[in-house]
């Protein structure tokens, strides 16, 4: 009976490890490349932010649409009251904001039914900030922006009346419809 030894054995599997072990020798001391692709998502955020804190204008992807140097507690109110923030930084004021899912509903506030450019204005903005990602609905409608007002204090008082909520919504959308 021939004797087999475990030496052999526990040689090829200490190899095996010390080889495993070794494959990362030029990376000394890497990341993991979950860990890299994580801290390149954070670089790639602070450079976002340090160029719009150098007061350059944000376009395209690299635009962020919650980053205006002036802005303190804005994001507090709500993501509807910062994009108006955000128009009044653009010197577009006099804009109502209603955002809800992937929608955009800008109204104009002035009694000036004729200020579509405004309006357009504001969507060009809306746009170069979302992308094709959001839908942007305008409204000229003298009533829009008291509805937009109303949403806003039927979703965030302390008892919300769901049948009159999605009453408004319909009609703020039925406006964004209407050519005026």
């Amino acid at each position: 009976m021939k004797r087999t030894t475990l030496a052999p054995l526990i040689i090829f599997v200490g190899v095996l490890f010390l080889l495993t072990g070794c494959m990362n020798n030029n990376n000394e001391g890497a990341a993991p490349a979950r860990d890299r692709d994580q801290r390149n998502n954070v670089e790639e955020i602070e450079h976002i932010n340090s160029e719009n804190n150098r007061n350059t204008t944000p376009t395209g992807e690299d635009s962020n649409i919650y980053d205006l140097p002036d802005e303190k507690n804005q994001h507090d109110q709500g993501i509807s009251t910062h994009l108006e923030y955000r128009l009044a930084g653009s010197d577009i004021r006099d804009i109502k904001v209603f955002a809800i899912d992937d929608t955009v509903v800008l109204a104009d506030t002035t009694e000036n039914t004729n200020n579509n450019g405004k309006l357009e204005q504001a969507k060009g903005i809306m746009q170069v900030s979302f992308g094709d990602k959001v839908q942007v609905l305008t409204t000229a409608n003298p009533k829009a922006p008291e509805l937009i007002e109303r949403i806003k204090q039927n979703i965030t008082g302390k008892s919300t009346d769901y049948a009159q909520l999605g009453n408004d919504i319909q009609a703020l959308f039925e406006m964004t419809a209407e050519k005026g």
